[in-house]
């Protein structure tokens, strides 16, 4: 049976382009100018681990929850830039942020074992308890962040 190809978000579609080329060897699309496409079987959404995702906008999060084998989802605002100071300095403008409505979209990733969030200013309400397998969380430098709720269900957790 054939599926349709799932079309994810600019942001999104590039972080899983990146780890099916390095991790799977899968070449991905392009249209007739050669552009990537950033349309993905099911199949291969399911294929993926771990994305980096840096400098995205709200709603680059909405197709996430394909990725059904999701483990390890890094989100920030620099590229390898982990220098609290700095990062909290270079990030003020809250252009480039998820909201509590991305992190609802993020919440559907049930299989997600270590989440790093950084830098993330809109971000004000993370709810933990989605996550049954959560070993590790890193949340840094998201200066509007109010609520944490980590309840019973991170019983697995080993760092925060």
């Amino acid at each position: 049976m054939e599926y349709e190809k799932i079309k994810l978000p600019v942001s999104l579609g590039r972080a899983v382009s990146k780890y099916l080329t390095m991790e799977k060897g899968i070449v991905p699309t392009v249209n007739e100018y050669g552009l990537l496409e950033f349309k993905f079987l099911p199949e291969e959404l399911e294929m993926v681990k771990r994305i980096e995702l840096s400098n995205i906008k709200k709603d680059a999060l909405e197709k996430i929850k394909y990725l059904k084998n999701l483990e390890t989802l890094i989100i920030s605002n620099e590229d390898g830039h982990h220098e609290d100071l700095e990062v909290a300095e270079a990030h003020e403008s809250e252009e480039y942020s998820i909201e509590d409505r991305d992190f609802m979209d993020i919440a559907q990733c049930e299989n997600i074992k270590n989440l790093v969030i950084i830098a993330q200013n809109k971000l004000k309400r993370i709810d933990l308890n989605y996550f049954k397998n959560l070993k590790y969380v890193e949340l840094r430098c998201n200066k509007n962040l109010e609520i944490i709720d980590a309840g019973r269900e991170v019983d697995n957790l080993e760092t925060f």
